[in-house]
């Protein structure tokens, strides 16, 4: 019988930042986790291992301050009050969050998966996602890898550090503003998001947004890796975003004492674009999984159009679980030879910002069937003034 334990040094680089009063991008700071092992079937010894955590302190340091955690490297031309109360009010906010819905999608998600035997570490998929790390996160917080796509820019986040007080509590007011939608409506509005990122605030892509979310499910940022997928599908590093349409994030989960990574690629799923960018689909497919678990939700019902097959089929091609709202594949493309439907909540026609020809009439069938597994205690898509929400879970027989 084996007995672990384990000890974990975090050293931040804040003796440097209070002698600089900035933060240099890429600056690496070590956590070494220390394990000690005893074997009771073999002589008395301890054999240890060290494990080397690289933390970029930079980027650690900036996701904690636009992620509203308190910090003690507080520059001298910041305003500390309005940091403080903006922390404060983050933290208000996501104890409501967590407590009316990232905590209640979580274990209606792990009572699923045991259900269905469908492993939960498994590399996670979530094509249209914006910047929406923290819902995957909590629906899936064990897995390995996390593969987004959308359409908005990569973007970064400026060093906070070098910037006077008005600047840097513009970004945080700014920050909270691109996250409201997030917060009372569970994803971002398409167009609020392309007009946040372009014009109306500092916030200039999904980077900053992945990043919060990234600290707010309980992670440090590991590394930082900018990129641009040529035409033969390979990833070509780049030194900054600004030619960047993709960037790996590596984590240290701080709970589960492991690194998990995830890939944020820019890029239009349209059939049109998808050919004429050959390389896209073909890093996507050497990427991605198969037998992945994957998330749809607030698609734009994108996926019902004749102009969207492509990634339709290639999401039912890698999928081994699925979760999604009707927004996602419509339910007449899950074979029942090929796949385990269960549908939960209400199925409603959709909201009035899309067309009623979207609705599903053999969807609303299965609802009066045995498929239909009860009602949903969380409110996660369009549907959140009525809160008559709906999901479907699919297994891969």
């Amino acid at each position: 019988m084996k007995s672990f334990y384990r000890f974990i040094l975090v050293a931040f680089c804040f003796v440097a930042l209070s002698c600089n009063n900035s933060t240099e991008k890429n600056s690496p700071v070590t956590v070494s986790t220390t394990e000690t092992k005893q074997d009771s079937s073999s002589t008395p010894t301890s054999e240890v291992e060290a494990v080397k955590v690289n933390i970029d302190s930079s980027y650690n340091n900036l996701s904690h301050l636009i992620a509203g955690y308190p910090i003690n490297y507080y520059q001298p031309q910041w305003d500390k009050t309005f940091i403080e109360s903006f922390n404060k009010n983050v933290n208000q906010k996501m104890y409501g969050i967590e407590n009316s819905r990232l905590s209640k999608i979580k274990s209606w998600n792990e009572n699923n998966l045991k259900n269905n035997g469908a492993n939960d570490t498994n590399f996670v998929f979530y094509p249209f996602s914006g910047g929406d790390f923290i819902h995957m996160a909590w629906l899936y917080p064990n897995a390995n890898e996390y593969f987004m796509i959308a359409r908005e820019y990569v973007g970064d986040i400026p060093n906070l550090f070098a910037k006077d007080s008005a600047y840097t509590s513009q970004y945080l007011k700014d920050i909270e503003f691109v996250l409201r939608d997030i917060y009372s409506k569970s994803y971002f509005i398409t167009k609020n998001m392309s007009a946040d990122t372009k014009h109306n605030t500092k916030v200039n892509g999904m980077l900053p947004l992945i990043l919060w979310g990234a600290v707010r499910t309980g992670h440090d940022v590991s590394q930082v890796s900018f990129g641009k997928i040529d035409e033969n599908g390979n990833f070509t590093a780049l030194s900054n975003h600004e030619s960047s349409n993709i960037v790996q994030v590596v984590l240290w989960n701080k709970k589960l004492k492991k690194q998990q990574k995830i890939t944020y690629f820019c890029c239009d799923l349209a059939n049109d674009e998808l050919i004429s960018h050959s390389g896209n689909m073909l890093f996507m497919d050497k990427s991605i999984s198969a037998n992945c678990n994957t998330f749809i939700k607030s698609a734009s019902y994108l996926l019902h159009y004749g102009s969207f097959t492509t990634i339709r089929d290639f999401v039912l091609s890698k999928s081994n679980y699925l979760v999604q709202d009707d927004t996602g594949i419509p339910y007449k493309y899950f074979n029942n030879e090929q796949w385990k439907v269960s549908v939960f909540g209400v199925y409603e026609k959709p909201v009035r910002d899309f067309s009623d020809n979207l609705y599903q009439e053999d969807l609303d069938s299965t609802y009066k069937t045995a498929s239909y597994l009860g009602d949903l205690n969380f409110s996660l898509g369009y549907h959140w003034g009525s809160k008559k929400q709906n999901q479907l879970v699919a297994k891969k027989n």
